[in-house]
């Protein structure tokens, strides 16, 4: 999503429809693009992991300053 809106920012800017396209090959590249891709995906593993632990009935994860009795 970040190199697409990248992309037409880019283009608007630039005033080139190449830009959609040349903008996000040209920074995918990048070790910030794609350490942010890699730690997203872990983000999204683990969220899945959570959520499928709470449908089998195990309690969600708490904060050690969380009160149980918020809910």
């Amino acid at each position: 999503m970040l190199l697409l809106i990248g992309g037409i920012g880019y283009a608007l800017i630039r005033g080139q429809l190449f830009w959609l396209v040349g903008y996000p090959l040209g920074a995918g590249s990048s070790p910030f693009i794609v350490a942010a891709a890699f730690l997203a995906g872990i983000a999204a593993l683990l969220a899945g992991a959570i959520g499928r632990a709470e449908i089998g009935g195990a309690p969600r994860p708490r904060w050690p300053w969380e009160d149980p009795s918020d809910e």
